[in-house]
């Protein structure tokens, strides 16, 4: 997975294990569901519902080269969704409290 913070970009590679336990199912659930199917998309579809555009804690060794930074993962842990709204109210909240604190 690429995995960027929007500061960079990570390439990060995550075990057999952890990637189980994302999906819920063993690599024997989802050879048959691709199997099913027909494509490995399946699996694909269900990696992206469960990753893209969330925010995630990773720890795992680094390293760098000349493609970039890689990162193997040792554990990955999804941050609880946060309702849109809410978190746009509580930006917003801070903003008009450091401009108060800037106006006076």
């Amino acid at each position: 997975a690429v995995v960027d913070d929007g500061t960079g970009a990570v390439t990060a590679f995550v075990n057999r294990q952890l990637t189980e336990e994302l999906l819920g199912r063993d690599l024997e659930a989802c050879q048959a569901a691709a199997r099913e199917a027909m494509s490995r998309e399946v699996i694909t579809d269900d990696l992206e519902e469960k990753l893209l555009l969330r925010r995630a804690t990773l720890r795992g060794s680094a390293s760098h080269d000349d493609y970039g930074t890689t990162l193997m993962v040792d554990s990955l842990e999804l941050n609880q969704i946060e309702d849109p709204t809410e978190r746009a109210e509580t930006l917003l909240d801070r903003v008009h409290v450091l401009s108060q604190e800037v106006s006076v």
